[in-house]
C-alpha cells in the first residue's frame, strides 16, 4: 500500500484515459481468502486515499502469483495496452513519474494498431 499515493497521483494525471486495477496479495492463506476485516480494511485504505479503480483480492498464495506473472518483487505495476496485452512491467523500487508515466503517455499518444 505504499505506492497507493503514487498510483492515485497518476489516475489524477491521466485520469479516465487508463484504468487502474490493484491486486491484493496479502492474506494469511488460512481459509478460503482474505477475512472480512483484511477486505474492510484494503477498502477504507482505498477509500481514504480517494482512489477510484477496481480491488482485486488474490485467494492465491503470493509467490504463486508472482511466479505467474513473471515477477521477482513487490510492489509491481504491470502496464496493458488497450487490447490487454501487457506493454511493460515495473517492479522493487519504482519511479512512478520518471518510469511509468512516460510509459503511458506513449501509448495514450501513439496511433494504436488495428487488425485486419
Amino acid at each position: 500500500m505504499k505506492s497507493l499515493p503514487q498510483l492515485v497521483q497518476l489516475q489524477e494525471q491521466f485520469g479516465d484515459q487508463i484504468h487502474v486495477i490493484t491486486l491484493s496479495l496479502d492474506f494469511d492463506q488460512q481459509g478460503n481468502g482474505p477475512s472480512a476485516q483484511l477486505q474492510a480494511d484494503i477498502l477504507t485504505k482505498l477509500q481514504q486515499q480517494e482512489f477510484d479503480c477496481d480491488n482485486i483480492m488474490s485467494t492465491t498464495a503470493t509467490h504463486e502469483v508472482l511466479e505467474s506473472l513473471g515477477l521477482s518483487s513487490l510492489p509491481a505495476v504491470l502496464v496493458y495496452q488497450t487490447d490487454g496485452t501487457q506493454h511493460e512491467q515495473f517492479h522493487g523500487a519504482i519511479d512512478f513519474p520518471n518510469d511509468v508515466a512516460p510509459v503511458i503517455e506513449s501509448l495514450l499518444t501513439s496511433p494504436q494498431e488495428t487488425g485486419p
